[in-house]
């Protein structure tokens, strides 16, 4: 493979990885103008990078309970923040 052919692929290779960076951070799905509450029992907190998780059964109006998921911040981020794992137990 030519050296021009092999920086074409290279450079090709770099931005369909970088594309796909960005629209994973999108905020497309999210109202940022509008804050929501959730009360309910939080049955898992996945302390992890990139994205932390907190899993929480919430009781709706009829009574029926939804299993959600709260998108959080890195764990690295959270913790420099002064947060922990056993900040959030389960129950």
């Amino acid at each position: 493979m030519s050296r021009g052919l092999y920086l074409a692929a290279t450079a090709v290779a770099g931005l369909s990885v970088a594309a796909g960076a960005s629209a994973h951070h999108g905020i497309a799905n999210f109202d940022l103008n509008k804050d929501i509450e959730l009360t309910g029992v939080i049955t898992e907190l996945a302390f992890v990078n990139p994205h932390s998780w907190l899993y929480l059964n919430v009781t709706g109006p009829n009574g029926e309970v939804m299993p959600m998921r709260c998108e959080m911040r890195a764990a690295t981020v959270l913790k420099r923040s002064g947060w922990t794992q056993d900040m959030l137990a389960a129950g």
